[in-house]
Order: C-alpha cells, then sequence, then structure tokens
C-alpha cells in the first residue's frame, strides 16, 4: 500500500489497569484512560493508554496483535504487549465499567482481523 495512512480514534474508555506478574497475580496500577487508535487503510491498531493523574504518564503504548488479546471474566480484556510485531511476554488486563464496555474494547481490538466475529 502506498497511499497516505489516516489514524482514528475507534475506542476511548476509562479503564483500570493491571499488570500480570505470575500466573493469575495481578497488580494494580490504578485508573487510567484508554485510546485505541487504527490506521486505514491498513487496519494497524495502537493501544495507549494513560494514568488517570496530573501527570497523563503512560502506561502502555503498543501495536494491538491480534493473538495477544483475551478476555479475562466479565470485564477484563489481557492485551500482551507487542516489540517489533513480535509478542513480548508484558501482560497487561484493562478493566472496564462492565460487560458492554469490555466487550465492545474486545470487539475492537480485533475488528477485521481472522479473528473478528464480523
Amino acid at each position: 500500500h502506498t497511499g497516505p495512512v489516516t489514524s482514528v480514534v475507534t475506542a476511548q474508555m476509562k479503564c483500570k489497569v493491571f499488570l500480570k506478574q505470575q500466573h493469575a497475580q495481578w497488580k494494580s496500577l490504578g485508573s487510567a484512560k484508554l485510546k485505541l487508535y487504527q490506521e486505514n487503510p491498513t487496519n494497524v491498531k495502537q493501544l495507549v493508554v494513560e494514568a488517570d493523574d496530573k501527570n497523563k504518564t503512560i502506561l502502555i503504548s503498543t501495536i494491538v496483535l491480534t493473538d495477544g488479546v483475551e478476555r479475562v471474566g466479565k470485564t477484563g480484556v489481557a492485551i500482551e504487549l507487542s516489540n517489533n510485531g513480535m509478542r513480548s511476554g508484558v501482560v497487561y488486563m484493562l478493566q472496564l465499567r462492565n460487560e458492554q464496555s469490555a466487550g465492545g474494547l474486545f470487539d475492537s481490538l480485533l475488528a477485521g482481523s481472522d479473528r473478528s466475529g464480523r
């Protein structure tokens, strides 16, 4: 593809962020705001999560790999960070306000991929 690439925000919501430590052990990193950017026409998605504090610290900024996204319980979405297109082994969980938000984010993360329901 050679034309211009545009980036749009496809999801924006508040969440709580957890870092996976050992198997099924999560460390809370507090409240945050997430934005999901989608590039057209490449369908590359970037997830940016910033702390909900005065510094607006960036907690996560990663290109989404469709095989690194999973639902966790009713309101969680786990995402494995990518490193130059490879899985890094670093996993965060985003906990959302309700099941609809979690489902919507999960669908957005996988939209247009071979794992999407559409």
